[in-house]
């Protein structure tokens, strides 16, 4: 009979781990599915701000080279080279560029560096002598050292014909100088694409230097195929959401194009990062659980003795009766008892 107690005791602390456990585990599961609707939501947002925080950047640049090139001395084609490289050189020096040129309108480009060339084919002097403000893709140039990109700009005469353009070259390593401003949580970061899914900016710099493409990369290798899909929905002007494995870690990303060009920029995070209030939430819950089922326990414990005790008192008198002892009385406290307690007593 003293089994009853344990046996009770015994099937209520099951039936609240069932419980427990399984409220723990779809509470768990929605709240998660809940946290990562809101970062797939967040991180494109994030993007889109750091889209355009790239292009202010590009404007200001495009903004000075315009400046530039309305200087009278500049754009009349019939001032001396001299006088003009007194001033490229001028401009050059305090904007850090890597150099600047001018273009005639066949595109016979000359540069402060004493360098010439023949530009006629490249898109930037392409765009700038049909009157626009222009900034190019970066390229790996081995007469600059390294990864340069344009900026040009039309040079008019007085009756506002384009009679030449003025290009300025910046190292490219500035973009990503750019995108290190901009961060997410204590370990995301941002990046640049250009319209073939290749790292223009990035703040690991060999990914850039080494013109990284996960595009090109998928074909040799499969783990990175997942970040590969991403970025080639990048190169569309696509704005959207992903995770994707990288360098030993699972990352969730956020794109967006940037406005005016064929670039797009992501932002990424490590999923543990992402979804550490997912992992709180899970220790949470277990503590939840424990915290029921030791009350549940408590609660059966009492309920179980409240129960038991009277049976195995009342099997006591029983077993006296059918021994031939009759000289005890039942309490009334037993015989009091409305439910089948009181009529077993």
């Amino acid at each position: 009979m003293k089994s009853i107690g344990a046996k009770i005791i015994a099937t209520f602390t099951i039936l609240l781990l069932v419980v427990c456990g399984c409220l723990s585990f779809f509470s768990y599961r929605a709240a998660s599915k809940a946290l990562i609707a809101t970062i797939e939501e967040v991180l494109p947002e994030k993007a889109v701000d750091a889209s355009k925080i790239v292009r202010e950047k590009l404007n200001v640049f495009l903004n000075i080279i315009e400046v530039v090139a309305a200087r009278d001395r500049l754009r009349n084609m019939e001032n001396s080279w001299e006088d003009k490289l007194k001033i490229l050189n001028a401009e050059k020096e305090r904007a850090q560029y890597v150099d600047m040129g001018i273009a005639d309108r066949n595109g016979r480009l000359k540069l402060t560096s004493g360098q010439e060339y023949n530009v006629a084919d490249r898109e930037f002097f392409q765009q700038s002598i049909n009157g626009k403000t222009f900034i190019s893709e970066p390229i790996l140039s081995d007469d600059k050292g390294g990864l340069i990109f344009m900026t040009s700009a039309p040079l008019k005469d007085d009756q506002g014909n384009i009679v030449g353009v003025i290009v300025s070259i910046q190292d490219a390593l500035i973009l990503s100088d750019i995108v290190k401003g901009i961060t997410f949580g204590k370990e995301g970061y941002a990046y640049m694409v250009n319209d073939e899914g290749t790292v223009i900016a990035h703040n690991k710099l060999d990914l850039v230097m080494n013109q990284y493409n996960p595009i090109e990369e998928a074909k040799k290798d499969q783990a990175v195929a997942a970040l590969a899909e991403l970025h080639k929905r990048m190169t569309t002007g696509e704005r959207g959401v992903g995770d994707y494995y990288f360098q030993g870690i699972n990352r969730y990303m956020g794109f967006a194009p940037v406005e005016g060009t064929g670039w797009a920029v992501a932002v990424a995070a490590p999923e543990n990062e992402v979804l550490a209030r997912v992992s709180n939430l899970k220790i949470t819950a277990a503590l939840i659980t424990l915290s029921c089922l030791a009350l549940g326990i408590v609660t059966c414990i009492f309920i179980s003795r409240s129960l038991s005790k009277p049976i195995i008192e009342t099997a006591g008198y029983a077993d006296k009766m059918a021994a031939g002892d009759l000289s005890k009385d039942i309490p009334a406290k037993l015989l009091s008892r409305k439910h089948k307690l009181g009529l077993l007593a």
